[in-house]
């Protein structure tokens, strides 16, 4: 039932209720059963690699610890604005001449600021569902909260 099922254009008279889920809502690109046939195969997947930890716990592997925050930062911002903002970096170019990704620059943001965001691909999804003239919220307000203290410093 591939061709009823992954076929873009072919989602007449669909066998099984679907759910139309907002992770990514792109039908020029993705049927809704992709959505629900990843969700399986990550789950098989997590099960896989959770069987295989507890199976080094019985064996005496030692138990790894989250890594520390070493730099004293602390983010205290929401965890959307960080994602926004590590999206942002990722997507500039500036770091490893445009070679880095998302993942890596989120993982870092996680290290340097001792928090785990997790979800990042569901936020911004979130982030790019936002009405056209806000979708960058937290960029905006950095800007003009740079541009008010520059205005302070220079007198105005």
């Amino acid at each position: 039932m591939d061709t009823r099922l992954f076929v873009r254009g072919k989602c007449t008279e669909l066998p099984f209720h679907y759910s139309a889920s907002l992770i990514d809502t792109d039908t020029r690109f993705t049927t809704h059963y992709d959505y629900i046939l990843a969700r399986f195969q990550a789950n098989e997947r997590l099960r896989e690699y959770l069987l295989t930890e507890i199976a080094k716990l019985k064996d005496g592997y030692p138990v790894l610890q989250p890594p520390c925050n070493r730099t004293g930062l602390r983010w205290t911002g929401s965890k959307v604005h960080l994602t926004e903002l590590a999206y942002a970096l990722a997507a500039s170019g500036q770091i490893n001449s445009g070679t880095v990704g998302v993942q890596e620059v989120t993982g870092r943001l996680e290290e340097l600021f001792g928090v785990k965001l997790g979800g990042v691909y569901r936020t911004y999804q979130e982030i790019r569902q936002r009405k056209r003239d806000s979708r960058t919220k937290f960029l905006d307000l950095m800007k003009e909260n740079l541009l008010r203290r520059m205005d302070e410093l220079d007198g105005a």
